[in-house]
């Protein structure tokens, strides 16, 4: 199975197994997104139409 750009991103950015209250908004996740994209010198993908990635 081929690893996508996203799928990096998830794992490496990501906490999984934590319990928690409250989760990111859209805002927040994308805003992680496009600064593991600058440390990993790489280009963020633009959100799609309805504001996923």
């Amino acid at each position: 199975m081929t690893t996508t750009h996203f799928d990096r991103f998830l794992s490496e950015a990501l906490a999984t197994g934590r319990e928690s209250d409250t989760g990111l908004g859209k805002e927040e996740l994308y805003g992680l997104y496009t600064s593991w994209c600058l440390i990993n010198q790489d280009r963020p993908q633009p959100a799609g139409p309805s504001g996923r990635h």
